[in-house]
């Protein structure tokens, strides 16, 4: 029994690091200027994304659209306080448009604990608008972000 449970904490450090890896290359720094309050990003006063554009250029602008959220700003300073700058936020993709034939990418942000990626929220972007819809986990429901600002907060 000791044997089993051993090699089952070898197997999840194992799929922790390889999720680390995959999502170190989907980190994006946040940005400590004034937050932009705005649920998708404009370009050229339209909310359309350029359909030339390659594959990454859409990735990068979902992750910093999600990333200029005020929320995600707040999170990823009060992490790197708290932890004294030891831990840092960081976004990954849990699903693409690839994987769930939608025009959709689901984005988690959270922290690398040192054991595990511990996601804080869920955020589903719709390209090629952008529009950013909150995943609530303990409703099961995707709402607004306007909707989930207005929930009360955990202290």
């Amino acid at each position: 029994m000791h044997c089993y449970v051993l090699f089952m904490k070898k197997i999840l450090l194992f799929i922790s690091i390889c999720l680390i890896v995959v999502s170190c290359g989907n980190k994006r720094a946040h940005d400590k200027s004034t937050p932009n309050d705005s649920t998708s990003l404009k370009s050229n006063d339209t909310s359309k994304v350029d359909t030339f554009q390659t594959k990454k250029d859409l990735e990068n602008q979902v992750m910093d659209a999600v990333f200029s959220l005020p929320e995600v700003i707040e999170n990823g300073n009060y992490l790197e306080k708290e932890t004294k700058g030891k831990r840092h936020q960081l976004g990954m993709f849990a699903e693409t448009p690839d994987d769930n034939g939608k025009d959709l990418y689901i984005v988690k942000i959270g922290e690398d604990n040192g054991d595990a990626f511990v996601p804080h929220f869920t955020f589903y972007v719709y390209v090629p608008s952008l529009k950013i819809k909150y995943y609530d986990p303990i409703q099961d429901e995707i709402i607004s972000l306007e909707e989930w600002r207005k929930q009360p907060k955990e202290k």
